[in-house]
């Protein structure tokens, strides 16, 4: 259990709401002077850290940004929470016969030899592995400012089509690219005005500034291929 005294701010204010967070039973609960704003589950929020004094907490659809003044005890109260809540699973071993126990290790080896033979005869599974590898690495660092749809596989064949329609049809990539980015930067502008709704929209730590900043360079690529075309 911990009370912690915080600011409250929605994404892309810089000013706050002074609060009081609270964390005992598996529950948070915030607070502005006498009156409760809200009280969840553990279970049903997320908190992320987006900086060493900073937590997202996002709820119902709804995102704020914590400001702390000792995250540090913060984060071991939830670790401590987190631990009290696990319970280990216990599984019943059933008994086996001897001669189940001896032929068991040889089966084992068998099957791993077929899937080591079954990898080596299909090297396209290694690539799938391999770009899977990559997807999951871009996500780790960047998954807080991108939706997670970003670091897929679609996303990728999306963007080899793309480059091979530049090269191909680079007129017709060339619109699309304009009219995406004027696009994005449409979405940007409603965003930057309302920060409820940058709040609702907007993954992780990503602000209207990128909206703007992605929508311009989609433009540009767009008005750029135009021109060399």
């Amino acid at each position: 259990m911990g009370t912690f005294n915080a600011s409250l701010r929605t994404l892309g204010d810089s000013r706050g709401l002074p609060a009081t967070v609270t964390v005992a039973d598996h529950r948070i609960t915030i607070a502005a002077g006498d009156q409760e704003i809200g009280a969840w589950s553990l279970d049903e929020v997320v908190l992320e850290p987006t900086s060493e004094s900073v937590f997202r907490l996002e709820v119902e659809g709804d995102k704020i940004l914590i400001d702390l003044e000792d995250a540090a005890s913060f984060r071991d109260v939830l670790d401590s929470t987190s631990r009290m809540r696990r319970r280990p699973k216990v599984r019943a071993k059933k008994p086996k016969k001897a001669a189940e126990a001896k032929t068991e290790p040889v089966r084992t080896a068998t099957v791993r030899e077929t899937k080591v033979e079954e990898k080596a005869e299909k090297p396209e599974t290694t690539f799938l592995m391999r770009l899977d590898a990559i997807l999951e690495k871009a996500e780790n660092r960047w998954g807080s400012l991108l939706p997670s749809w970003v670091f897929t596989r679609a996303t990728v064949v999306a963007l080899l089509a793309v480059v091979i329609g530049a090269a191909v049809v680079p007129g017709i990539v060339s619109w699309i690219l304009v009219l995406g980015g004027l696009l994005t930067v449409l979405l940007g502008a409603v965003v930057y005005t309302d920060t409820m709704l940058a709040t609702r929209w907007l993954p992780g730590r990503m602000t209207p500034m990128h909206v703007l900043l992605f929508g311009v360079t989609f433009v540009m690529l767009g008005v750029l291929l135009g021109v060399v075309a």
